[in-house]
């Protein structure tokens, strides 16, 4: 009953006997890491055993909600990167280029995030600053506790302004972040509309 279901198997059970009577059941898990404990009821029977799949999913539940995270605090500092052509490496692995993945809440005030990418080496020679990649309104459009995918929503109004057409909407750019224990572990920036990919690594 407590294996066999995808993501619910667990690693082992450990029973517990006092002066002959089943005092204890832990059930370990390993993803994500989750230890159950079962107290005896002195009698030799085990308290909440008439529902234990409840305290179970209670348990994994409050496991999860431990390892989600606050993406408007998400500032991603990678120390190397790969650049993709319809699937394909480009020009190898860029070690020691620095750049930073920056979400937070969108800054116009509206609905989702606005995303930008920073180049922490160098600064623009012409705006002054280390924009590499312009501000842009994206929404969840994916998540689970290992990977959220956002895309692109709305249109650049001064883009439009300039007859730019669909070039100027938001939505040939995306973002996939890639989660473990929580904690960011890469980045990919997807410019849908050329086929280019870029993957932060720390």
């Amino acid at each position: 009953m407590l294996g066999g279901s995808e993501g619910f198997e667990y690693k082992d059970m450990s029973l517990f006997y006092c002066n002959g009577i089943l005092s204890r059941i832990y059930f370990n898990r390993n993803n994500p890491l989750i230890m159950l404990e079962f107290n005896s009821n002195q009698q030799g029977k085990i308290a909440d055993v008439e529902n234990p799949l409840r305290k179970i999913a209670e348990e994994i539940q409050n496991a999860r909600k431990k390892e989600q995270i606050k993406l408007s605090d998400v500032y991603f500092v990678s120390n190397s990167h790969q650049r993709y052509e319809n699937g394909m490496p480009i020009h190898g692995l860029q070690s020691g280029c620095k750049r930073a993945v920056k979400i937070e809440d969108n800054i116009n005030g509206g609905e989702g995030y606005t995303v930008t990418v920073f180049n922490l080496d160098v600064t623009h020679p012409v705006w002054g600053n280390n924009v590499q990649m312009s501000p842009k309104p994206m929404k969840v459009i994916q998540q689970t506790s290992e990977k959220i995918i956002l895309r692109g929503f709305g249109h650049d109004q001064m883009a439009l302004a300039m007859g730019a057409g669909d070039d100027a909407s938001f939505a040939h750019y995306g973002l996939s972040v890639f989660l473990k224990n929580g904690e960011v572990e890469k980045c990919i920036l997807h410019m849908h509309d050329r086929g280019i990919d870029i993957e932060y690594y720390k």
